[in-house]
């Protein structure tokens, strides 16, 4: 009878061992796939705070401000990101300000998005540049690996001490296959030790996209008719 009874209770603790078992895989099953819907959500998210855009002919040009320091009629104003919930800007490689995007001594915003190709996006953000975010870039998301990559700045302006440069771009070239040519043009005006001559520079540069990268090609100056800078004092 002893027997009988040990043998009763060996199979009760190895049926309880089992559905204790059974209860922590389900258990690490679903929290598994809460934390995959998790990421996916983040992700997705993250690129809804871009609005489509359509890129062909489009003009990219610094923040104005008007006399009260208000922004007002800027179609690249965009929407603030929150940098603490979402961690896609945290290399200091790409986004050089993003401690200050995370204590809010800083912002960066979202602008608008565009298919590149089967792989890529772009995204516009505008960003802390020295004392404003005047800062207009171009980057790429990386569909497969769900990151931000390569880089460049299309918009920016600002000045010190008498010396002040705009920056500006266009987006001459556009097809949704990797087709993407955009041309920027910096201006530098420099006053020199007389106070009252200005060294002007100018420079045109074209940017074509090849598979993940941009390619830099300087242009002939004689171009910049086609290039009026809106921002230029």
């Amino acid at each position: 009878m002893r027997n009988k009874f040990l043998i009763i209770g060996i199979l009760l603790l190895s049926v309880s061992c089992l559905n204790k078992n059974l209860d922590n895989s389900v258990n690490k099953d679903e929290q598994s796939k809460s934390n995959t819907l998790e990421q996916k959500d983040n992700f997705v998210d993250f690129l809804n705070l871009f609005r489509d855009i359509k890129p062909q002919k489009l003009h990219i040009y610094p923040l104005t401000r008007d006399e009260n320091g208000d922004i007002k009629g800027y179609p690249f104003e965009g929407i603030r990101i929150d940098v603490n919930k979402f961690k896609y800007m945290d290399d200091e490689n790409l986004f050089n300000n993003i401690q200050a995007y995370k204590d809010s001594s800083g912002n960066a915003y979202a602008i608008g998005k565009f298919e590149i190709d089967s792989n890529y996006i772009g995204l516009l953000f505008r960003v802390r540049s020295q004392y404003d975010e005047t800062l207009i870039q171009l980057f790429l998301w990386d569909k497969k690996n769900k990151k931000i990559i390569n880089g460049i700045d299309l918009a920016d302006s600002f000045g010190d001490e008498g010396w002040y440069f705009n920056l500006e771009s266009w987006i001459i070239e556009y097809k949704e296959n990797g087709i993407l040519k955009i041309v920027t043009r910096r201006k530098d005006s420099d006053l020199q030790e007389d106070e009252t001559t200005a060294k002007i520079s100018d420079t045109l540069k074209l940017y074509t996209f090849k598979k993940d990268k941009f390619q830099l090609k300087l242009r002939n100056l004689s171009d910049t008719t086609s290039y009026k800078l809106i921002s230029w004092q």
